[in-house]
């Protein structure tokens, strides 16, 4: 996507060393859809939607570095972190978000919370410009 253009266009390695042992889901609620699932538009999703509770805090995924939080398109707050290896997250549908460009976030560190209505968020993990499906990675919320 636009958003995402800029990511390192690395290569996705069978055996890379970075290690999600401490990954968790940056928020809890009901998944509405999964990594491949189509949406009602008929297109494949990249990321899973999650439905939380109204102004949930959402936390960190991982241990990395802050390098998005802003407004985006009707995206509502949007937050890129990177990663070891090139691995990226990206969290979208955000009311606020309580982090700066370049800061460095532990994994469950809060970063901001949803919004009172529609709280709904969509969320990426990438290596490189590759999507990859967050269940391998970690369980559901």
């Amino acid at each position: 996507s636009e958003l995402t253009a800029g990511l390192s266009k690395t290569e996705v390695s069978a055996d890379d060393s970075f290690s999600w042992r401490k990954m968790r889901p940056p928020v809890s609620g009901i998944m509405l859809r999964r990594f491949g699932e189509k949406s009602p538009l008929g297109l494949v999703s990249d990321g899973w939607l999650i439905k939380t509770r109204s102004g949930a805090l959402v936390t960190a995924p991982a241990d990395g570095r802050v390098e998005f939080a802003d407004d985006f398109r009707k995206n509502g707050r949007v937050v890129i972190f990177s990663h070891k290896n090139s691995y990226y997250s990206v969290l979208t549908g955000l009311a606020t978000s309580d982090v700066l460009l370049g800061q460095e976030v532990l994994a469950g560190e809060p970063i901001g919370r949803m919004p009172e209505n529609r709280a709904e968020m969509y969320m990426e993990l990438r290596r490189g410009t590759k999507a990859i499906d967050p269940a391998r990675l970690f369980n559901e919320p």
